[in-house]
């Protein structure tokens, strides 16, 4: 191998170590609260299902919530989230309007889709875009 090569592999190698670290330890949300974690757990149920798209069973494609902002303490958001004790869905009821930002990534590092969520659950199950 030559010199060139050599550096040319390297590079590459610390690119992939470096956008590793970002998706792994860098992108996804930090909650600050109870509610905003909540959201981000809801907005990582619904975005397969916001983005037309249902995960492959392989467990090669994930979703990791990167932002979560309450866009205004006035309303309600239903949203739903697993009952650790069931395992089930159960409805939960946030004060205020939420928004979250989701990234799916194959193989848990390379980005390769951005998802906007706003509010909740509607009347009818769906999730709700505004």
């Amino acid at each position: 191998m030559k010199r060139y090569d050599k550096r040319m592999l390297l590079l590459v190698i610390l690119g992939v170590m470096l956008l590793s670290a970002k998706s792994i330890w860098l992108d996804p949300v930090k909650p600050e609260n109870e509610d905003i974690r909540r959201y981000s757990q809801y907005a990582v149920l619904a975005a397969p299902f916001h983005d037309g798209e249902v995960p492959p069973p392989s467990g090669l494609y994930t979703y990791r919530t990167v932002n979560v902002v309450q866009r205004s303490e006035e309303g309600k958001t239903i949203i739903v989230q697993v009952d650790p004790s069931t395992n089930r869905l159960t409805e939960v009821t946030l004060q205020g309007e939420y928004q979250a930002k989701v990234r799916a990534y194959i193989l848990y590092v390379l980005p390769v889709k951005h998802i906007t969520l706003e509010g909740g659950v509607t009347d009818h199950g769906n999730t709700s875009q505004d």
